[in-house]
């Protein structure tokens, strides 16, 4: 039909840089895991993670609290009380402090199970896809993501994850200082069994 524009209905769409990355320990591919680490290691002023299990491996550990300690706004939402998993998110506490000592600011999502695995990197890089933030993911799991360069689309993943943190409950310092001590053991525990 009519219309000028070369799109559908006659908008125009820019071109969006995807890439398709693969994990697969068995054959020694770690496309995911570099592009995580480079973007949050690179990140110059924003970085939102979203996983639904979050201990992640040292190296990624450590690209986000250096991040966050170079004024990086680093921001993870992971899996609050309803979490599939409740080993999981006990493991998880294990790191919280660490964390949050650093600079990055932990939210706990409330209102259902979290099931969105998403990074956005500087208004520029977004990274949705099957990898969490975790052992399973980063060493024996076969996973796939995709890694998209494009303003317009990270910025909506942006305002998506900050609709969320509307939902979610941000844990700070005194959240883990207070801890019973009985908790601090399960979730060192559980951290243990999460990440052998």
């Amino acid at each position: 039909g009519g219309g000028g524009g070369g799109g559908l209905g006659g908008e125009t769409h820019a071109e969006v840089c995807v890439q398709v990355l693969a994990a697969n320990s068995w054959r020694n591919v770690r496309q995911v895991q570099r592009s995580l680490r480079l973007s949050v290691q690179n990140a110059s002023t924003r970085c939102y993670i979203t996983s639904p299990y979050f201990h992640p491996p040292p190296s990624l550990l450590f690209a986000m609290t250096t991040a966050a300690k170079r004024g990086v706004d680093v921001r993870v939402l992971t899996s609050g009380d309803r979490c599939d998993v409740p080993l999981a998110r006990i493991a998880s506490r294990y790191i919280y402090a660490k964390l949050i000592k650093s600079g990055v600011r932990i939210y706990e999502y409330q209102p259902a199970t979290l099931h969105s695995k998403t990074v956005v990197v500087d208004s520029v890089y977004s990274f949705l896809g099957s990898f969490n933030f975790d052992r399973w993911s980063y060493h024996r799991n076969l996973e796939v993501g995709m890694a998209v360069l494009d303003p317009q689309v990270t910025k909506d993943m942006e305002t998506r994850f900050m609709d969320n943190l509307r939902g979610s409950r941000e844990i700070k310092a005194d959240d883990i200082e207070d801890a019973p001590f009985i908790d601090r053991v399960k979730s060192t525990v559980a951290y243990v069994l999460a990440t052998s």
